[in-house]
């Protein structure tokens, strides 16, 4: 399921957004599909259709590879406007290989030492890093910002002048909240 019905899209889309983080998921009979009122992938890109200047962010829990691979095969015209996150360094290669060229490295849910984590920016072009909150006051948004590497958090509206303050580029905010 993709979590955000086509109203949350529109909202974001008016507020002026035109990078938009979904939850991707798959549905019984595995398809991509997204939540709230049901929408599949295939709706998903008919509405980008109409938003020539949107760029979806994806976030797919279950299968991120494989849910990268079907978007790159079955609909290519959206893939171009895809920016997909990956949650380890091992499915960089894969999702490049797709011919993905922003691809976001989501690093909530994993530890990675500093020197390792670096060291693989330093030898792959990753679009951006998403840290978790807890990694603010570690020096690490330091050093990846010296491989010119955008930083995103993920929080809401009352941290965002806190999290300015460490030179993040970005924020994914939960508009439905």
């Amino acid at each position: 399921s993709i979590r955000g019905s086509k109203d949350v899209l529109d909202e974001a889309v008016s507020k002026g957004y035109k990078f938009i983080k979904l939850d991707f998921g798959w549905s019984a009979n595995n398809l991509i599909v997204k939540n709230l009122i049901k929408m599949n992938i295939k709706d998903l890109a008919a509405w980008l259709q109409g938003h020539k200047d949107v760029c979806i962010v994806t976030d797919i829990k279950s299968k991120n590879t494989d849910a990268l691979r079907f978007i790159k095969d079955n609909y290519p015209e959206m893939a171009n406007r895809v920016i997909p996150q990956i949650y380890n360094i091992e499915e960089y290669i894969p999702v490049q290989g797709f011919g993905y060229t922003n691809i976001i490295l989501n690093l909530h849910d994993l530890a990675y030492l500093d020197g390792e984590l670096v060291d693989f920016i330093k030898r792959h072009k990753v679009f951006a890093v998403t840290l978790p909150t807890k990694k603010i006051n570690t020096g690490l948004i330091e050093k990846l910002k010296q491989e010119y590497i955008y930083i995103y958090m993920q929080g809401n509206y009352d941290i965002i002048e806190e999290l300015e303050e460490y030179s993040v580029d970005g924020f994914y905010i939960d508009i439905t909240e």
